[in-house]
């Protein structure tokens, strides 16, 4: 973890790819939590065995739905 305010970057010790920039904005949260994350992979099914052998558990169907 880097904190270089506003921006906290999350990675890897070693620098590998990717990484994860956090912004703090100055606005207070009204309504609906403001961030969003998207996650594109080319192989949907190998990259969820992937994860699912990582140790992550699969909450509901992914989205396959393409962004304009």
């Amino acid at each position: 973890m880097r904190r270089d305010p506003p921006y906290v970057t999350l990675g890897h010790p070693a620098g590998a790819q990717p990484e994860l920039l956090l912004q703090k904005v100055p606005e207070r949260k009204e309504g609906k939590n403001r961030m969003h994350l998207d996650l594109r992979v080319s192989a949907l099914e190998d990259e969820l065995g992937r994860m699912l052998g990582l140790g992550a558990r699969r909450l509901a169907g992914p989205s396959t739905t393409r962004a304009a």
